[in-house]
């Protein structure tokens, strides 16, 4: 503003120095304020997403040490999970008609699927029967056991005239043998 001859210059207030000081600097105040509040936010974000990745990592380790465990156990044929060889033997000998059971071998062959081989000694008058003790058998393993591959043989010691396990003898080899059977 030019100033009109015969008057001064208008000369700045102090007051409107300091309202234009302090209206600067409260811009500049927001704007860090503003960067400070975006920083803390993508901190923020970062940990979270940090926190996040590690839980989802764990929970993926240990399901990978559960389905490794799992094939582990079926890969070595390993009784079922929640079964054991005494409950599968103690029902198949509370069928009517079986004596006992031996040689009983219980394995998964998956994560569903088990599989079942056995020795079932059967008393000498169910002899005639073997096709109903079959399917009384297998239906008590899969209806208690869920297990639906099986393989029995019976057994009839007492029909047979004596014990079909034979008890295994050692005998020292006599230096006349040669290879021939006596």
């Amino acid at each position: 503003m030019e100033a009109k001859p015969g008057t001064e210059a208008p000369k700045p207030s102090l007051k409107k120095l300091g309202g234009a000081f302090v209206g600067l600097l409260q811009g500049h105040l927001e704007l860090v304020g503003i960067e400070v509040q975006e920083e803390k936010a993508r901190t923020f974000r970062l940990f979270l997403l940090a926190g996040v990745s590690l839980i989802l990592g764990l929970l993926i380790l240990v399901g990978a040490f559960r389905v490794l465990r799992d094939a582990v156990h079926i890969l070595m044929e390993g009784v079922p999970r929640g079964l054991t060889v005494e409950q599968v033997a103690e029902r198949i000998r509370a069928v009517e008609g079986v004596a006992d059971v031996h040689h009983l071998n219980l394995w998964a062959v998956c994560s569903h699927i088990f599989a079942l081989s056995a020795h079932v000694e059967i008393d000498p008058e169910h002899d005639g029967q073997r096709s109903l003790l079959m399917s009384t058998i297998e239906h008590e393993l899969q209806h208690h056991f869920h297990i639906t591959h099986t393989t029995i043989q019976f057994d009839c010691s007492a029909c047979n005239g004596g014990p079909l396990i034979k008890e295994f003898t050692h005998r020292e080899r006599s230096s006349g043998c040669n290879g021939q059977h006596h």
